[in-house]
Order: C-alpha cells, then structure tokens, then sequence
C-alpha cells in the first residue's frame, strides 16, 4: 500500500460546476426525450428525480504514443443523501505514471480502480458505492474547456444508455 491522498472538493469551481449542470441536463434529456421515461419508471435512474450524487473526476496517466497527451480521467458517480450535487478531483498523474498502471488498458476501468484502491489513492468503500453505470473514461486533459465540454455529453449519454438495459 502507497498512501491515501485526499480528494479536492470541487463544488465551487464554475467550470466543473457547470459541468455537472449540464451533465445532469443530458442525463434527464436523454431519458425523458430519446427513450420517452417519465413518472414512477424514473426510479430507476440513479440520477433522476431529487436524487443528487458525487461526481468524481479521477486525473490518470495514459501509456499511449499516438495520442497528443498522457492524460485521461476516470469519471463516475455515487449516491448522496445531501441536496445538492458535489465535485470532487483527484490528481494522480505522477503517480500513476508506471509500467504497472499504463499496462492497463483506459477500457478496463474496473482494473484501474482496483490498483488505485491496492495503492492506497482511493478507498475500497468509494469503489463499492460507484453507480457502475456511471463509469466513463475520456482521453485528454480535463482542466482543457474542449475536454470538459466533451465529457458531460458523451457521459451522461453512456450512463443513461447503460441504466436503461
């Protein structure tokens, strides 16, 4: 075991906040406008309804010479019980920066939690409370306004998509 490292609570940065706004926005769309759910069939969604959740974005190192960064992140989602939607990042660049974390591939998100919970970076409680379906990952650099854009759609799209079978 490496060490923990503490979360940033992101809740009020604008960007991220809006974000998550607009993630959220996505999530309800696609839902309501694309498979036409509405009324008691929502509760199904994890994100619907006056549920809110943590949102977590995951910095990682990405082993990969084709594209223009090392960068990616790990995004995904728990329940919360408060009234609000909270942000949280976590840099781990530097360290994962390795044979050992690049060797696994950005598709087996579940690997890559797995050796960030054997390292101490994350807790093994966080990973049993993901909403699985939230689980995305995105190349690029997050703090980038593009990547950050990107990311709430093609996010909440996956998330409800997954949910939905």
């Amino acid at each position: 075991m490496t060490r923990n490292k503490d979360f940033n609570n992101i809740t009020n940065f604008d960007r991220y906040r809006q974000c998550c706004t607009k993630m959220h926005q996505d999530y309800l769309n696609r839902i309501s406008a694309y498979y036409g759910i509405t009324g008691k069939d929502l509760s199904r969604f994890a994100w619907a309804e006056d549920r809110n959740v943590n949102l977590y974005f995951l910095e990682v190192f990405v082993d990969s010479i084709n594209d223009i960064t090392s960068k990616g992140c790990i995004v995904f989602a728990e329940i919360n019980s408060s009234s609000c939607n909270k942000l949280f990042h976590m840099n781990l660049i530097d360290e994962t920066s390795n044979h050992d974390f690049g060797e696994i591939s950005p598709v087996k998100i579940d690997k890559k939690l797995a050796w960030l919970a054997q390292h101490g970076f994350i807790s093994q409680d966080l990973i049993n409370n993901i909403i699985t379906a939230s689980l995305h990952f995105t190349y690029g650099d997050i703090n980038r306004k593009y990547t950050l854009n990107e990311l709430h759609k093609e996010c909440a799209k996956r998330w409800v998509d997954k949910e939905y079978t």
